[in-house]
C-alpha cells in the first residue's frame, strides 16, 4: 500500500506535509499562552508565581525584565516549590563582549538566571520542562549592558509536580519596583 498526497492535510495544531525527498512530515505549532503577568511595584527580594500545574502545562516560558535598584551587581534565580537545597545543577556561559567565561555548579540550592548590573535592567528569556517523571530542565538566555549569559540549569526533583516558581534575588530588596515578568505555558 502507498499513500500519496498532493497537498498539505491539517488536523487540528499539526499539519502534515510531504518534504522534498517524499515523505511525510509532521508539523505541530506550538503557541505561547500568557497564564500572568506580574508588575513589582515595590522593591522585593522574592517573586512567587504560584498556581501552576506542571504535570498538565510541561513547558512554561518566562520573560523576565528586572530593574536593579542597588548600587551593584544582582544575581536573580529560579527556584521551584520553595525547594532552596541542594537539589539544582547548572552549566553556564557568559560573554562580556571581549572574554568568555564558563562555569559549572554541581550541586546548588537554585539556578541562577539573570545578573543584573547595579541600577539598570537585565533581560532574560527562560524555558523551563515542567513535567515530572524525569529531572526538569532550564534553559535561559539573559542580557545586560556588561554580560550576555546563555544557561542550562535542572531540578533533580523527578516526583514533585511543579506548582510554584520562585524568582529569588541575591541582594534584599534587588528586583526593583518597575520590574516585571510575564509567564506562557507552551501550548499544542
Amino acid at each position: 500500500m502507498s499513500l500519496y498526497m498532493t497537498s498539505t492535510v491539517a488536523i487540528d495544531d499539526t499539519t502534515i506535509t510531504k518534504n522534498s525527498l517524499n515523505q511525510l512530515q509532521v508539523n505541530t505549532s506550538y503557541f505561547p499562552y500568557k497564564i500572568a503577568e506580574i508588575d513589582i511595584s515595590t522593591n522585593t527580594t522574592q517573586v512567587d508565581i504560584t498556581g501552576l500545574d506542571g504535570n498538565s502545562d510541561e513547558v512554561y516560558l518566562l520573560i523576565l525584565r528586572i530593574y536593579n535598584p542597588t548600587g551593584s551587581q544582582t544575581v536573580n534565580s529560579i527556584r521551584f516549590n520553595d525547594v532552596a537545597i541542594n537539589k539544582y545543577y547548572r552549566i553556564f556561559i557568559d560573554s562580556n563582549g571581549s572574554s568568555v567565561s564558563t562555569g559549572e555548579t554541581s550541586v546548588s540550592n537554585q539556578i541562577e538566571i539573570l545578573k543584573a548590573d547595579a541600577n539598570s535592567v537585565g533581560t532574560a528569556v527562560c524555558y523551563v520542562f515542567a513535567k515530572s517523571g524525569s529531572q526538569r530542565h532550564v534553559l535561559a538566555h539573559s542580557y545586560t549592558s556588561s554580560i550576555h549569559r546563555h544557561l542550562f540549569g535542572r531540578w533533580v526533583d523527578t516526583t514533585s509536580n511543579l506548582t510554584k516558581i520562585n524568582i529569588v534575588c541575591n541582594t534584599s530588596n534587588g528586583i526593583g519596583a518597575g520590574s516585571k515578568i510575564w509567564v506562557y505555558k507552551l501550548v499544542g
